[in-house]
């Protein structure tokens, strides 16, 4: 095989079968039969995604163009829904069938302990079905009080610092005792 054309020919074999298997992922997007832009291989939405500016924008830009469900690829198909009803239906009733998520940057090694984002699989649905009733819509009419008052404590400390006249307040600080405070009380 050590002929110029014999290589030539086994780079462009591969190279098309390269090609060929990255475009037939895109396949499932017309089987799945929802809208959306159409995808470069290798690479999927990312231009567009580039060109609109952001991914946040991209989405807006979608939303217009192909309604409140749409289909795109970044590293993997995404199904974007922008309607609060079939959300709820999807997050809700059938959080089951969409466990095993995509989600970027952020590392799934069971060894290094398991939070509800880097959960997959069965290990996500018992930390789900643990954390559900917690946050049922009863249990949260109950907190309403504590993070009522737990807001007006800070509404008070930044009223304090606008009228000392500092001229920075360390923004990442407040909401997090904001957050600490209200947890605190509840869990007392």
């Amino acid at each position: 095989m050590s002929s110029p054309f014999a290589w030539f020919f086994l780079c462009f074999v591969v190279i098309v079968t390269i090609y060929w298997n990255e475009t037939r992922r895109y396949a499932i997007k017309k089987k799945i039969g929802l809208p959306g832009p159409k995808p470069l291989p290798f690479i999927g939405n990312v231009l567009d995604i580039i060109r609109a500016g952001g991914i946040i924008k991209f989405y807006f830009e979608c939303l217009k163009k192909y309604g409140k469900m749409f289909v795109y690829w970044g590293p993997h198909l995404s199904i974007a829904v922008a309607d609060p009803e079939m959300r709820k239906e999807i997050t809700v009733k059938h959080f089951d069938n969409f466990r095993d998520r995509y989600v970027p940057f952020v590392s799934f090694d069971d060894s290094k302990g398991t939070s509800l984002f880097a959960a997959r699989a069965e290990n996500w649905k018992r930390i789900r079905n643990i954390l559900t009733p917690t946050f049922s819509a009863a249990k949260i009419k109950l907190m309403v009080p504590l993070m009522e008052k737990a807001s007006n404590t800070l509404i008070t400390k930044i009223q304090s610092v606008a009228d000392s006249g500092k001229s920075s307040v360390t923004q990442c600080k407040l909401p997090r005792n904001l957050s600490n405070n209200t947890i605190c009380k509840k869990s007392c």
